[in-house]
C-alpha cells in the first residue's frame, strides 16, 4: 500500500480539519485511473484528526455510464473542470481524460450561450468550478422540427377528414 501523505485530499482535510474534492489526477494505488479525490477528516475530538476517509470518483467509469444515456443525435457533451481539463467528453470529440481544451471555442463562460456554425451551445457551472457543456447541432434540431412537424400535420389532416366526414352525416341527416 503506497502513502498518500503527499496527495493534496489528504493534507487539506488533515489540516484544516473540512471535506476536500480534489483536481481530477492519475491515480498510483490500485491503478492510474484517472480520478477525483473526495476525502474528509475523522475528528478525534478536541479539533484534533485521527485521519481520513477517501473516496475515488473514477472518470472513466463515470464516462462509461453517462455514455449510456441517450442524450439524443447531433448532441455533444464536454464537462471541464477548473483547469479546463476534460472530465468527460462525447466520444465523437475525440478528446481524453485529464486532456487539456486549449482551443475551447466553442465553450462558452459558464451560464453563458454561444452561437456557432451549425450549431447552439450552453454551458452551465457545477459545484466545484468545474463547467458542462452541450453542443446542439443546428441540422439535428430543424430535422426533428420537420418529422414533428409532418407527424403533427398528419394528424390534423386526419382530424379534418373525421370532421368533415361527421359534419356531411350531421347535415345529411338533417335534411
Amino acid at each position: 500500500i503506497q502513502r498518500v501523505t503527499d496527495r493534496e485530499y489528504f493534507q487539506v482535510a488533515m489540516r484544516e480539519h473540512r471535506a476536500f474534492v480534489s483536481d481530477a489526477f492519475r491515480g498510483r494505488g490500485i491503478g492510474d485511473d484517472a480520478i477525483v479525490a473526495i476525502s474528509a477528516p475523522i475528528d478525534a475530538g478536541e479539533a484534533q484528526t485521527w485521519g481520513i476517509v477517501e473516496g475515488s470518483l473514477n472518470l472513466g467509469a463515470l464516462a462509461e455510464l453517462i455514455d449510456r444515456q441517450t442524450l439524443g443525435p447531433g448532441v455533444d457533451v464536454v464537462l471541464l473542470d477548473q483547469h479546463d481539463r476534460v472530465i468527460y467528453a462525447s466520444p465523437a470529440l475525440g478528446l481524453e481524460l485529464l486532456d487539456e481544451l486549449v482551443d475551447a471555442a466553442w465553450v462558452a463562460p459558464a451560464g453563458g450561450t454561444r452561437a456557432g456554425t451549425g450549431y447552439e451551445q450552453v454551458t452551465e457551472p457545477t459545484g466545484a468550478n468545474w463547467r458542462l457543456a452541450l453542443r446542439l447541432s443546428l441540422r439535428e434540431i430543424d430535422a426533428a422540427k420537420w418529422t414533428e412537424f409532418r407527424i403533427a400535420s398528419a394528424w390534423l389532416t386526419l382530424a379534418l377528414i373525421g370532421a368533415l366526414a361527421l359534419a356531411l352525416l350531421l347535415a345529411k341527416g338533417i335534411s
